[in-house]
């Protein structure tokens, strides 16, 4: 699934983005979790996710480990719409 910020809320049109350190292989309009890991920031979010781990949506392609692999992301904030296509199975 890809996903798509329709909304920023209020008169914000530009959301806010980040770059974030991370680690395995993430795709743009994905999610990304806090890792549990200590020192490897942002991981693509997987089925054992939960609401307190979740972060954002990336919008960069990486692949790696280690300090020089970092993604641009727009973290999850109250007030924000997004829009998720269904072309992927669910896993």
């Amino acid at each position: 699934m890809a996903f798509k910020l329709v909304s920023s809320g209020g008169n914000v049109t530009d959301p806010a983005v980040v770059n974030m350190r991370c680690s395995g292989t993430i795709w743009p309009g994905t999610v990304v979790e806090f890792s549990r890991t200590a020192g490897a920031g942002v991981i693509p979010a997987s089925m054992d996710s939960t609401i307190t781990n979740i972060f954002g949506v990336a919008w960069n392609y990486t692949q790696g480990v280690g300090d020089s692999y970092s993604v641009r992301v727009t973290p999850f904030a109250p007030g924000q719409i997004w829009e998720a296509t269904g072309t992927n199975a669910a896993t």
